[in-house]
């Protein structure tokens, strides 16, 4: 078998884009079918035999209730441990081996919307270089330029738009959904929003993506601010059902938003 890594800026079509970034959701349809039963496999495996009863019950226990003994040492700000009392060394060591496994576990799926995001931010910035190239009159604007000295750089027109448009797509992703969300309203008179019944549901994975990456999953205000989140949970996880919702959620609107391109722009 030979894995074939497909060059992105090859794709020339919206379907192909389409059907790169469906390939991307079937990874995680598979990790959320796999994963939690390899997680299960495993700790049947290390369990060790004859551990008492009560004891094992408190160790699975605290497996599901990770984040209520983490969300102490994040709400106080001070270093606490989450202990339990063994009685021989074979159930200390299945006890750290489990909560290895429930950091593993959530460490697989938080990781998963980041790639989730990323992906479909691929995804849009595929879909705008190839409308760009087919139209290069919708990156006119009158609050952008080109000095002479830049445009002689390039030996011919091609390569000259391609960096407008690579240009164009740095500046737009370091943006955050909302505004990308204008941003197609002022070049494509379409908002994103449009494409998506549950438009709050939709952006708030873009922004619980970023506790993710920058706040270790604890909630702050602009979370708050952006999502309207009203619930007492200071961490938010990514579970297999979170996740799930989320892969239907952006293959709804991927699907429909390449449908509008293709009737707008394919010949």
């Amino acid at each position: 078998m030979t894995l074939i890594v497909k060059d992105t800026n090859s794709l020339r079509s919206y379907i192909e884009i389409l059907d790169f970034f469906n390939g991307d959701l079937s990874i995680l349809r598979d990790l959320i079918k796999h994963i939690p039963k390899a997680i299960k496999t495993i700790l049947k495996e290390i369990e060790p035999k004859n551990i008492d009863k009560d004891l094992e019950l408190k160790i699975y226990t605290l497996f599901e209730k990770f984040d209520e003994a983490y969300t102490e040492v994040v709400t106080k700000e001070e270093q606490k441990e989450v202990s339990i009392p063994v009685q021989n060394n074979k159930a200390g060591i299945f006890f750290e081996e489990v909560m290895k496994l429930r950091m593993l576990d959530i460490l697989i799926f938080d990781m998963s919307l980041v790639y989730l995001i990323t992906k479909f931010e691929n995804f849009l910035r595929m879909l705008l270089r190839l409308t760009f190239l087919k139209e290069p009159r919708i990156l006119m604007t009158k609050g952008k330029s080109i000095n002479y000295e830049e445009v002689l750089r390039f030996s011919n027109y091609n390569k000259l738009l391609l960096n407008i448009i690579e240009k164009e797509m740095f500046s737009l992703f370091m943006e955050n959904i909302e505004n990308i969300n204008k941003y197609f309203e002022q070049r494509f008179n379409i908002a994103l929003s449009s494409f998506v019944d549950e438009w709050l549901k939709f952006k708030e994975r873009f922004y619980r993506r970023n506790l993710i990456v920058h706040n270790n999953s604890v909630i702050n205000e602009t979370y708050i601010e952006k999502t309207g989140y009203k619930g007492e949970d200071r961490i938010l996880r990514v579970d297999p059902k979170y996740l799930d919702e989320s892969i239907e959620l952006f293959g709804e609107f991927s699907k429909k938003i390449t449908e509008h391109f293709r009737e707008k722009f394919e010949e």
